[in-house]
């Protein structure tokens, strides 16, 4: 795959400073790079809201900062003892609207003085999810869980095909209109309907004239109705409700939510043709702006899209990069305006067509930059410097062929040392992909000697729409050719000990992990976390069972019960001869942990070595920075336990399984 740069850049993106006395990293120094900024606001006044993160190890929690970037380059932050969950600025940019968590632990809105962070409260009343300001201030959108009383535990309840093993139903969401001046709300819908879709809410839309609000709604809040989720408008004064697509459309959980441009074009996102297995494309009014651009406009979850005038920005995955693009409603091809070799994980513009992005690299964290209307990017921020004790290893991108006219890439970190071992990570979805984005597991353990290598096989978002496609009724063995033809060909590229493999996957990478060490015993050892090992257990069991119909039908077990079954790494289990430490989350109701349990003790049975890590307070992976560091020296321990390479801090597994 060809990679080049549509931008001129005026800063060196992959220059560092000089690594003075480098050491190893060690699971600790991860810590602060667990996660950066994923929101940029940009107020009529120029100054810029963004948002970061730390992980708090005293307290065991990701804490978020909210910071001002004003015009001269001052950065301001907001104090962390008001407890800030969302902000948007007011359209005269001297305020921001700001959601709090009050001391009853539901969220409430208050003005924000933009100058002192004095606050004023402006509502009483239900738990507020996200919202947004009408053009002329008056008025504002939210969704809002009503008060309820405190949460018991039924005697009894109904359970629907979309529940999810722990029968949690949680209550639906209420569209509500705010007076701005006075917090006096009204529900402007009443129906049985959940506003704001299933995983996290989206920020309603308003048309420019205020008239009517755009917003996704589902019949329930469980998270697998999204497949019924739909794109509606609401008439802020009367309530009336139009559905904005002529046909029932499918859109995953946290595609981007429909936005108004300001001169009243709705922009929306969902698969191109209504169909599960299939990429999403971008629409405005109803017609495809992006079908004759191969991309996804979903990646993961990760697509944002604003208006920016009459153009409309999109961020889609394009090979390994997270890259954002700029659309013309003239029909002309799409603008790329960052940079190959990094990606951005969020965005936002300005009425002179600048624009903000929060971009990294490989070898560089994500920072604030500005886009300017000539294409050049320059650094504003500089909050993720890399300790310069540190090393930071490389990362190349090698391609290879599927065999079937595609090429296919991954991200290769370089170790130092000659002839390192390789460790092999699969990443999730299966209709995911690692970004190339800074990872600092990558650089842990490259940095302790392990050359680290993330392959996209097919199925992996980045390709186009042939790649969804490809994996239909097949999540495991083209799958896995396309990943061992990776490792052959960064086996015969680069200097690797290719006696050396080891191979770690979580979700479906836990799964394919799974199928790959029952059909071959190329590896050292290998790591499983929150896999999915038996495909009918985990159809009925998961909160998610859209994601196995995208891809084996609308009726897996009535269509398909021969290939669920056939493709269970849990039908292979004799197979094995690799020693797999598995990992499961014992809330995690993604990939629910009994299968994992299930696979565990039928292996163990047969006499395998094998070993169960179990994390008690973790859903679907671990949500607390203790939890993701521990679950990373674990599977150093695993690896060093088997040949691998022994580093200070990793946990090995006991003596006796």
């Amino acid at each position: 795959m060809r990679r080049t740069s549509s931008c001129i850049l005026v800063f060196a993106l992959l220059a560092s400073s000089p690594r003075s006395q480098a050491r190893p990293w060690s699971v600790t120094d991860i810590a602060p790079f667990l996660a950066g900024t994923d929101t940029i606001e940009v107020a009529s006044t120029g100054a810029v809201l963004f948002n970061d993160h730390y992980a708090d190890l005293k307290h065991d929690s990701i804490e978020e900062i909210w910071l001002i970037l004003e015009s001269n380059g001052a950065i301001r932050e907001i104090p962390r003892r008001l407890r800030v969950a969302e902000l948007h600025w007011a359209p005269d940019g001297r305020r921001l609207a700001a959601l709090l968590e009050d001391k009853d632990g539901t969220k409430q809105l208050f003005w924000m003085d933009a100058r002192t962070f004095a606050v004023r409260r402006l509502t009483h009343g239900g738990s507020i999810g996200n919202f947004s300001i009408s053009p002329d201030g008056a008025q504002i959108a939210a969704i809002e869980t009503p008060s309820a009383a405190p949460s018991v535990v039924p005697l009894s309840f109904w359970f629907s095909e979309n529940n999810d093993m722990l029968g949690g139903t949680p209550p639906s969401r209420q569209f509500w209109i705010i007076d701005a001046k006075t917090g006096a709300q009204r529900r402007a819908v009443v129906d049985s309907y959940s506003y704001g879709g299933p995983a996290t809410d989206h920020d309603p839309s308003w048309s420019p004239d205020g008239s009517k609000v755009a917003v996704v709604r589902q019949p329930t809040a469980l998270y697998g109705d999204f497949q019924e989720a739909q794109y509606v408008s609401i008439e802020v004064v009367s309530g009336a409700v139009r559905v904005l697509d002529d046909e029932k459309i499918f859109a995953p959980p946290q595609t981007a939510a429909p936005v108004f441009s300001a001169d009243g074009h709705l922009a929306t996102i969902h698969t191109w043709d209504n169909q599960f297995g299939s990429r999403e494309d971008l629409f405005v009014d109803n017609r495809n702006v992006s079908a004759g651009f191969d991309h996804d406009f979903w990646s993961c979850s990760q697509t944002r899209m604003a208006w920016a005038g009459d153009r409309l920005l999109a961020s889609t995955m394009d090979g390994v990069d997270l890259r954002l693009y700029r659309f013309s409603m003239d029909g002309s091809a799409p603008v790329a305006l960052t940079p190959a070799g990094g990606s951005v994980t969020a965005f936002s513009s300005t009425p002179n067509h600048a624009v903000y992005v929060a971009y990294g690299t490989p070898e560089k964290p994500d920072e604030i930059y500005r886009i300017d209307p000539d294409g050049s990017l320059l650094q504003l921020t500089h909050r993720h410097v890399v300790p310069n004790d540190l090393p930071i290893a490389r990362t190349s991108f090698p391609t290879w062929s599927d065999g079937h006219g595609h090429t296919l890439i991954g991200q290769f970190t370089h170790a130092a040392n000659v002839k390192p071992p390789l460790l092999i990570e699969l990443h999730g979805g299966p209709q995911c992909a690692d970004t190339s984005a800074f990872s600092p597991y990558a650089q842990y353990f490259a940095t302790n000697g392990y050359s680290y290598f993330r392959p996209s096989p097919r199925g992996s978002d980045g390709y186009g729409d042939w790649s969804y496609k490809a994996i239909v009724n097949d999540w495991g063995p083209t799958p896995m050719a396309d990943v061992m033809a990776g490792i052959d060909a960064v086996a015969a590229a680069q200097s690797v000990d290719s006696e050396r493999l080891f191979l770690y996957g979580a979700s479906y990478g836990g799964y394919l992990t799974s199928w790959i060490v029952t059909h071959t015993d190329r590896f050292r050892a290998a790591v499983a976390a929150l896999p999915v090992t038996d495909m009918l257990l985990h159809y009925t069991l998961t909160q998610s069972p859209n994601i196995q119909r995208r891809f084996f039908g609308k009726k897996p077990i009535a269509d398909n019960l021969d290939v669920l079954m056939d493709q269970s790494p849990l039908r292979h289990a004799r197979s094995l001869h690799t020693p797999l430490l598995l990992v499961a989350g014992l809330k995690d109701t993604q990939a629910p942990y009994t299968q994992t349990i299930e696979f565990f003790k039928v292996l163990r049975e047969e006499g395998k070595d094998v070993a169960l890590l179990a994390y008690p307070n973790a859903g679907h992976g671990p949500d607390d920075p203790r939890g993701a560091l521990d679950w990373t020296a674990h599977i150093a321990g695993w690896f060093a336990a088997h040949g691998g390479i022994s580093i200070s801090d990793a946990k090995p597994p006991p003596g006796n399984r």
